[in-house]
């Protein structure tokens, strides 16, 4: 062929030994990874629960209380529910812990509030809480793992549970004293 390349039909016997020889490298390396690795693999790929649906019952949760207990959400079964995703260097958590603390006060047993602080030292968040004179059952969410799997992108962020388990409302940022109300509606709660 004039101008073109042409290909030998058949690589030489040496040529042939080295391509099989590193091909068979490269498998056994891949093998090699996979088998090293291969449960960190599968835990990449196995399904993380869905994130929160509003009409959805809310994913199960056990966390530890301040005073060391063991708390699940199941603890609460028929109970409606304020869950409040929280830190303490967040002003907006700040200002509004008075007005839930005021209404779980109140709550007469209609409802529970709960807080969820996120990725703090127990110490500390004790600390605060006796500072700022919070009454409601405070969790602790050491590494996070709740806040991920509900997706928690800003604090406060605040769920709303009917007695059934069943996500009715969802706020991110501070609440004040009417959207609460409203929200408490919402889960069968007047006040």
């Amino acid at each position: 062929m004039a101008g073109g390349w042409t290909l030998a039909s058949k690589p030489t016997p040496k040529l042939r030994n080295v391509l099989l020889l590193v091909g068979g490298l490269l498998l056994g390396g891949l093998l090699g990874l996979l088998i090293i690795f291969g449960d960190s693999l599968a835990g990449a790929f196995k399904a993380s629960p869905a994130p929160p649906k509003i009409g959805e019952p809310l994913h199960s949760f056990s966390l530890k209380s301040l005073d060391g207990k063991r708390v699940t959400l199941e603890d609460y079964a028929g109970t409606p529910l304020v869950i409040n995703f929280w830190a303490t260097w967040c002003k907006p958590c700040e200002n509004e812990m008075p007005l839930l603390n005021s209404v779980a006060m109140n709550a007469e047993n209609q409802f529970q509030v709960i807080g969820i602080n996120v990725e703090e030292d127990g110490t500390a968040v004790t600390g605060y809480i006796e500072d700022n004179q919070v009454d409601f059952r405070i969790l602790l969410d050491e590494k996070g793992e709740i806040a991920d799997q509900y997706l928690i992108n800003g604090y406060p962020t605040t769920f709303f549970v009917d007695g059934d388990g069943i996500l009715r409302a969802v706020r991110i940022g501070e609440l004040d004293e009417e959207m609460l109300k409203g929200f408490l509606e919402q889960i069968g709660v007047e006040l």
